[in-house]
């Protein structure tokens, strides 16, 4: 097909993982993902209620599931005082109400690290 236009010559539409060269740069410790510990009590309908019940009015809960995870691991990590005092305070009480003998200040949220590998074409 040939192009139809100048900045065509210049436009280059297809980009090679763009999202995860971004997330890979953003990152400071690097791209990582937030995942529920197995047997800790929590599931996702308690993190969406409890953890993000605002940000279910705008996002999809599939949306909301990926934000929840992280807050959920900031409120239990030592950056958590960047959440508000209320917020971490009622997550944490509600938490407290589902563990299954585990110990109060237990993280249920493990971050995996995610390893960014592109395909870059050749210049």
């Amino acid at each position: 097909m040939e192009k139809a236009h100048t900045s065509d010559i210049y436009d280059d539409v297809e980009l090679t993982c763009p999202d995860e060269k971004v997330c890979n740069k953003l990152c400071v410790e690097g791209p990582c993902k937030c995942s529920i510990l197995e047997d800790c009590g929590l599931t996702y309908a308690f993190i969406l209620e409890h953890v993000v019940p605002n940000i279910r009015t705008g996002l999809l809960d599939s949306s909301a599931k990926v934000l929840c995870r992280a807050i959920r691991w900031l409120i239990m990590s030592p950056g958590g005082d960047l959440v508000p005092q209320s917020t971490r305070q009622r997550v944490k009480t509600a938490f407290a109400s589902v563990l299954i003998g585990e110990d109060e200040n237990l993280n249920p949220i493990k971050k995996v690290v995610v390893i960014i590998t592109c395909n870059e074409r050749a210049a």
